[in-house]
C-alpha cells in the first residue's frame, strides 16, 4: 500500500541533472512545478484473495540506434507479436520458427491455423535530438543498477548519450515521456494524457489493449460535459470475462459514458476474416479471427499522437515502468489518422477531416460487419456458394476489421472485487 502523487520540479533543477555542463550552474528562484494528476491510494491487496502481490513490470519497449534514431512503442521483440497491416487470417509468416515448409504450404492452402493469432501495434520512429531522450531513459535506469551494485555491475561500462545530434529539416516537435516507480517517481505521461484531455476540443481517439483507466476517465468525462460536441472514440482488444482482471473496470468505464453520451462514444473491438471452400453440402465456411489489439494509441484533435507502451489502465501510469513518445503536428498526426482508419474501415473509406464524417463510417463500417456476421451465425457458419471459385456474396462479405462492442454489466465479470489499479 502506497500513496501516489506526482512530484514537484524545477527547470533548474532537472537542466543541472542531465546536463553535465551545467551542473554547478546558479539558477534564478523558481517556484516548483506541481501536478494537476489527482492523488490517490494504492493498494496491492484490493482483490478477493487480499494478498498483497507486486504485480508491476518494466513494460517499456523502445530501441536507440547510433544516437539519432530510436523505435518508441508498445510491440514485444518477440515473434508471435508479429503481423503486417492485413491481419491475415491465413498468413504463413505468422508460424513458429521450426516449422516447416509443408506446414507453412498447409496454412497458404487454408488448411491449417497459424501459430500465432492477428496481433495489431504500433511503434513511432524518431529521427534527430528526440532519440537522445529515450536514450536518457535507459541511462537513468543503467546508472542507477551500476550504483546499486547489480549483478556483473563491476563488468559493465558507463553509458553516455550524444547530445549533439542536429534537428532533421523540416523536423516536427517530439517529446519523450515515462512512466517509473521509486526510486525515479516520473510520472510524465498521466501529465501528458491529462493535459491532452484538457486541450480537446473536437474529438478523443483511443486506439489500445485496454481501456480501464478511472485516474484520468473523471477528467475525459468533465470535458465532454463541457464542450458538446466533443466524442470519444475507443478500440480496444475484446476481453474475456472469466479471466481478464481488469473486466469490471473496463465494462464500468463503458457504461458510465454511454449512459452519459450515447451520441458521443463508441466502443469497437477488431476482428478479419476469410473462408474455406471444402467438401460436401454447404461448402464455403466462414473463418473469423479475432485482432489481438496490443496498441497503445491516443490521438487528439488531429494535433496531438501518443504511442509507445504505456496502456490506458491505472498501472501504466502509476508504478510501472512505461515510455511514450508524443508527437505535436497537425499536418502528420491528421495523416496518420487518416490511415489508421482507413485500414479499420476498409476499402469503402472515403478520405475526409470531418470528425463526424470519419466517425460516422466507422459506426457504419461496424454495424456493416456485425449484420455480416450474424448471417453467417445463422447459417451455422458455412453456405452454399456454388463449388466456391467465385467470390462471396456482397451479404456474406465483410469490409475491413471494425465490429460494435456492446459489454454488458459489470456483474458480467467472473472476477469481481479488485481494485482499479492491479490489472
Amino acid at each position: 500500500q502506497f500513496y501516489f502523487e506526482p512530484a514537484t520540479f524545477t527547470f533548474g533543477d532537472r537542466v543541472k541533472a542531465n546536463f553535465a555542463a551545467y551542473a554547478d550552474q546558479t539558477f534564478q528562484s523558481e517556484d516548483p512545478i506541481t501536478s494537476d494528476v489527482p492523488g490517490k491510494d494504492v493498494d496491492f491487496s484490493d482483490w478477493p484473495l487480499g494478498i498483497a502481490f507486486q504485480a508491476a513490470s518494466w513494460h517499456q519497449k523502445f530501441s536507440v540506434f547510433d544516437d539519432s534514431v530510436a523505435y518508441v512503442g508498445g510491440m514485444n521483440v518477440k515473434a508471435g507479436d508479429w503481423d503486417t497491416q492485413y491481419h491475415l487470417v491465413f498468413d504463413y509468416r505468422r508460424m513458429n520458427f521450426d516449422a516447416t515448409e509443408a506446414e507453412r504450404v498447409e496454412v497458404i492452402n487454408k488448411e491449417r491455423d497459424t501459430d500465432s493469432v492477428p496481433r495489431k501495434d504500433y511503434f513511432l520512429r524518431i529521427h534527430g535530438p528526440a532519440a537522445q531522450d529515450a536514450a536518457d531513459i535507459f541511462k537513468t535506469r543503467w546508472d542507477y543498477q551500476l550504483a546499486q551494485g547489480a549483478d556483473y555491475a563491476e563488468n559493465s561500462s558507463a553509458f553516455t548519450i550524444n547530445r549533439n545530434i542536429a534537428p532533421q529539416p523540416g523536423g516536427i516537435p517530439v517529446q519523450i515521456a515515462a512512466t517509473m516507480p521509486e526510486p525515479f517517481w516520473e510520472h510524465a505521461i498521466a501529465e501528458t494524457w491529462l493535459n491532452a484531455f484538457r486541450q480537446a476540443q473536437d474529438y478523443v481517439f483511443i486506439d489500445d489493449q485496454y481501456f480501464r483507466i478511472p485516474l484520468l476517465l473523471d477528467a475525459l468525462m468533465e470535458e465532454m460535459r463541457q464542450k458538446p460536441s466533443l466524442k470519444l472514440v475507443v478500440v480496444i482488444l475484446n476481453i474475456d470475462e472469466w479471466t481478464d482482471g481488469g473486466c469490471y473496470w473496463t465494462y464500468d468505464a463503458h457504461n458510465k459514458l454511454m449512459a452519459e453520451f450515447p451520441d458521443r462514444y463508441s466502443l469497437f473491438k477488431l476482428a478479419t476474416f476469410d473462408h474455406v471452400v471444402t467438401w460436401g453440402f454447404d461448402e464455403t465456411e466462414s473463418r473469423y479471427a479475432d485482432i489481438y489489439t496490443h496498441d497503445k494509441m491516443l490521438i487528439v484533435d488531429d494535433i496531438f499522437l501518443s504511442v509507445g507502451s504505456a496502456n490506458k489502465n491505472n498501472r501504466g501510469i502509476i508504478y510501472e515502468g512505461e515510455i511514450t513518445a508524443t508527437v505535436l503536428d497537425s499536418a502528420w498526426v491528421k495523416a496518420q489518422r487518416r490511415r489508421i482508419i482507413a485500414n479499420m474501415v476498409g476499402p469503402g473509406y472515403v478520405a475526409t477531416d470531418d470528425s463526424s464524417n470519419w466517425y460516422n463510417q466507422m459506426i457504419t463500417s461496424a454495424t456493416w460487419n456485425d449484420e455480416v456476421y450474424t448471417r453467417w451465425e445463422d447459417e451455422n457458419g458455412d453456405i452454399d456458394n456454388g463449388d466456391g471459385s467465385g467470390p462471396l456474396p456482397a451479404l456474406y462479405t465483410p469490409s475491413g476489421f471494425l465490429y460494435s462492442y456492446h459489454p454488458g454489466s459489470t456483474s458480467d465479470c467472473f472476477i469481481e472485487g479488485i481494485g482499479p489499479d492491479l490489472f
